[in-house]
């Protein structure tokens, strides 16, 4: 999210809802931006190749069991329509789209893509999970855990339009300023209203300060559209319920990981849970 960029953001679809999902958000963006769409699909190589895989579940079109079919042409096919669709949505909305079939690992894939690309978009889960509202897809994990551009996360719910964005501050550090430039240029663009929520219950002080920092950052003539708030409990929690609370369409956060990385498999981070809990699309900063 940068004023007059150019690039690409990679879409990264499965024929999922929640990936279109993702390639309408993305496409908005890249139309009021400037940017282009490369629409990737990734045959899953181990899904493919297994023998008793269950790679039927990720189709979106019904095939006959008893069947000897290719997986991987199978798997290339449902590829191949969830390409079309983002293609012809990108030529409607006269956003410039490139698209890609690729045959390996999902998550590698993705993220050698993303070297190039200004930001990532993808759904939270693919087709096997449609209707575990909190679950988070493996491939999804790996690629919000890895990647080192920011990502669209789309959840079941797509805004007609995101007029109410959340921004979550969590202090003068690099990523939370980083987030905050964002912000300021999608509140431009959007002509939206932006909730600051200072989270990590900072003191009566730190919160002023922080407030202070954030005011200091944003054009005078767009103050107007800020304002802040500050909540005592757990922070996803609380970033949940304050997104339920005042009708929020988009919520902007920095992701935030653990010196070890194998506590946040086991245990999940913050953005896992906000993740989980709410359905609205959420903007992850690097």
């Amino acid at each position: 999210m940068a004023a007059n960029a150019t690039g690409k953001i990679l879409v990264a679809v499965d024929g999922s809802q929640l990936a279109r999902n993702a390639a309408e958000m993305a496409i908005r963006l890249a139309k009021i931006q400037g940017y282009g769409i490369h629409a990737l699909y990734v045959v899953d190589e181990a899904l493919a190749l297994e023998t008793y895989s269950d790679y039927h579940r990720e189709l979106t079109f019904k095939v006959d069991p008893d069947e000897d079919d290719d997986p991987v042409a199978l798997l290339e096919a449902q590829g191949a329509l969830a390409l079309d669709q983002v293609e012809l949505k990108a030529k409607l909305a006269d956003v410039p789209v490139q698209v890609e079939i690729l045959l390996g690992n999902v998550e590698d894939l993705i993220l050698e893509r993303a070297e190039q690309a200004l930001m990532i978009a993808m759904g939270r889960r693919g087709n096997r999970h449609a209707g575990q509202p909190h679950h988070l897809g493996a491939h999804f994990w790996q690629v919000v855990h890895k990647a080192k551009v920011p990502i669209i996360a789309a959840g079941d719910v797509l805004p007609e339009r995101a007029s109410r964005l959340m921004f979550v501050f969590t202090g003068d550090d690099e990523r939370s300023m980083k987030a905050l430039h964002g912000v300021t240029i999608l509140q431009r663009d959007l002509n939206a209203d932006v909730l600051v929520v200072l989270a990590g219950d900072p003191t009566d002080v730190q919160a002023q300060d922080w407030q202070d920092q954030v005011l200091a950052r944003i054009a005078e003539e767009d103050r107007p559209h800020y304002r802040f708030v500050r909540r005592a409990e757990k922070r996803a929690e609380a970033l949940v319920a304050v997104a339920e609370e005042e009708n929020v369409d988009l919520i902007v956060m920095s992701y935030v990981h653990r010196h070890l990385a194998i506590l946040d498999e086991i245990l999940g981070t913050p953005l896992d849970k906000v993740l989980q809990e709410t359905q609205i699309p959420v903007i992850i900063v690097r």
